[in-house]
């Protein structure tokens, strides 16, 4: 799958998922930029901080829920690494 339908096909299958909120479309948008500035590698590896940032969430524990739900709903492949110099690693699915 090209990048754009990657985008292409979670925005559709969100839409009809009732379960995807407003945060959950903005934390998949940062990762996919993030995607996109690796160079379109898999898996993505991304700290924390910076997708807190870009997704404008403020609570960790947002953040986690966020994580969390995504992958439970088959949207991303999430290995955390639990170091945060090191960044965790995401994979689109």
């Amino acid at each position: 799958m090209n990048e754009r339908n990657r985008l292409t096909t979670f925005i559709k299958r969100g839409e009809g998922d009732t379960r995807i909120t407003p945060l959950h479309m903005s934390f998949f948008l940062a990762l996919f930029f993030c995607w996109e500035e690796s160079g379109w590698q898999n898996p993505i590896r991304a700290s924390r901080r910076i997708l807190m940032k870009l997704a404008r969430i403020h609570s960790t524990s947002t953040y986690h829920k966020c994580v969390q739900e995504l992958s439970e709903f088959g949207y991303i492949d999430y290995k955390p690494s639990f170091d945060p110099s090191k960044g965790s690693d995401f994979n689109l699915l």
